[in-house]
């Protein structure tokens, strides 16, 4: 069922014996939309896994309940990532709203079903040997080689992201003293009154 669209859809929903109206129907809106050719492959991919399932519940989409899509969401629970699963959802919550708002379902199945909570993955980190392999492959007698050795110093030492080592000005810098000024913009959120 791989690069299956949205474009495809209704003719799933023929061969399902469902309801191609719906599909249909969002198919549009989504042209109207404009979106991306992956997105539209992304959509359709994820609908048609529902319409596959619906259709061995002898359901049409427009009769699926909540309790329907939570059993088929924790069917997915330990057969597919949770980021697989949070993107199913999160399809499913533009189409199934996209129903409710053209009037195909009085109620929207998908209204109170939420995200699931995704672990924390903890982000490999270079080790200290790993540094000084990648600062030993630049040459440091050209220009570049220079420059670039004390950009990765200053973004391994000092921990200054990229965009700001790569919009440093002279002003900024202080090479009688050794020191940079890195300004940080706080969100407005963080800043007291």
């Amino acid at each position: 069922m791989s690069k299956i669209t949205l474009k495809d859809l209704p003719a799933l929903a023929e061969e399902l014996s469902m309801n191609g109206e719906l599909v249909e129907s969002f198919l549009f809106a989504c042209k109207l939309k404009n979106l991306t050719a992956k997105s539209m492959q992304g959509y359709g991919e994820r609908i048609a896994y529902l319409m596959r399932w619906a259709a061995t519940q002898g359901k049409d989409l427009d009769a699926l309940t909540k309790r329907d899509l939570q059993e088929y969401i924790t069917m997915l629970i330990d057969r597919v990532s949770v980021a697989t699963i949070n993107g199913r959802i999160a399809v499913y919550k533009v189409f199934f709203k996209h129903l409710k708002d053209e009037g195909f379902l009085t109620v929207d199945p998908m209204a109170e079903i939420r995200k699931m909570k995704q672990p924390k993955l903890i982000k490999a980190v270079l080790t200290p040997d790993d540094m000084g392999k990648v600062l030993n492959q630049l040459d440091r007698k050209t220009f570049n080689g220079s420059r670039d050795f004390c950009m990765l110093l200053l973004a391994f030492d000092a921990m200054v992201r990229c965009n700001k080592l790569l919009s440093i000005r002279l002003d900024e810098l202080d090479l009688q003293s050794g020191l940079l000024k890195v300004f940080v913009t706080f969100p407005h959120s963080l800043v007291q009154s």
